[in-house]
Order: C-alpha cells, then sequence, then structure tokens
C-alpha cells in the first residue's frame, strides 16, 4: 500500500465516523431540535455509534499496520 492509498483508506474511516457522528447527533434530537431524554434509548444508540467508531478506528490502525509491512 503506497501513500495515496493509505491516504485514501483514512479518508474512507474518517468520513465514515464523521457520517456516524452527524447520524448520531440526528438521533438524539427530535425533529424540531429538542435533545431526546430516553435513557435506554440514548444509551442504545451511543452503544451503535461506539460500535461503528471502533471498527473505523481499528481500520484505520489496520491500514497503517500494513503500509508498514511493505
Amino acid at each position: 500500500m503506497n501513500y495515496q492509498e493509505l491516504s485514501q483508506q483514512y479518508f474512507i474511516c474518517c468520513d465514515e465516523i464523521q457520517r456516524l457522528t452527524v447520524m448520531l447527533y440526528e438521533e438524539i434530537h427530535n425533529d424540531q431540535g429538542d435533545p431526546r431524554h430516553n435513557w435506554e434509548a440514548i444509551i442504545d444508540k451511543v452503544k451503535s455509534y461506539r460500535q461503528g467508531i471502533q471498527a473505523e478506528t481499528e481500520a484505520i490502525i489496520t491500514a497503517c499496520q500494513e503500509h508498514n509491512e511493505e
């Protein structure tokens, strides 16, 4: 994996992190922009967000490792 490919992988992962973050923000607010306050629902949404973020950060680490192994 060359520098350009590594950078592209970083971009893809960071773009997905941004998408997940926007989605979380929208999910924890109602259509009027008021924050939702159902504790259990918020916990579920945050857990899902964490899983997505974890997957993307692991992909960044893996890409860097692959680049360094070449």
